[in-house]
């Protein structure tokens, strides 16, 4: 079995954790976290070609009473615990709507990814060598 760290395709699993988060399904992967945007050579003798560690803020609103909204909880979850995202807090609420008596829960979670360097990391990247 391979080392899902150092595999560049990312799994079927890791797509459909994303897809039902929310997110954009990915291509490829790096160090175990999704790579956002176009793939490109990594040079390890260059620090400019070196992957930049991103994160982006999301904000979910969980209404208990959705199934698809339970599903979409336990998804953000589950990445949480693989590392590929940072809960940051929740607020919980009561709600009834004409499906019952639930919570509403806002998640605010960060999720966790690589990319390529833009031209100004790239930059500072060659000067700290």
């Amino acid at each position: 079995m391979s080392d899902p760290s150092t595999s560049k395709q990312p799994g079927k699993h890791l797509n459909q954790l994303l897809a039902d988060a929310g997110l954009e399904p990915v291509t490829y992967q790096y160090r175990g976290l999704p790579w956002r945007g176009k793939a490109q050579w990594i040079d390890n003798s260059r620090i400019d070609t070196q992957p930049v560690e991103d994160t982006k803020v999301h904000l979910t609103v969980i209404d208990t009473t959705d199934p698809d909204s339970i599903a979409m909880y336990e998804s953000i979850n589950t990445l949480v615990s693989r590392g590929a995202a940072v809960p940051l807090g929740e607020e919980i609420q009561t709600t009834e709507n004409e499906k019952g008596r639930g919570w509403l829960i806002m998640v605010r979670w960060m999720e966790r990814f690589y990319r390529s360097p833009d031209a100004y990391e790239s930059y500072w990247q060659r000067t700290e060598e």
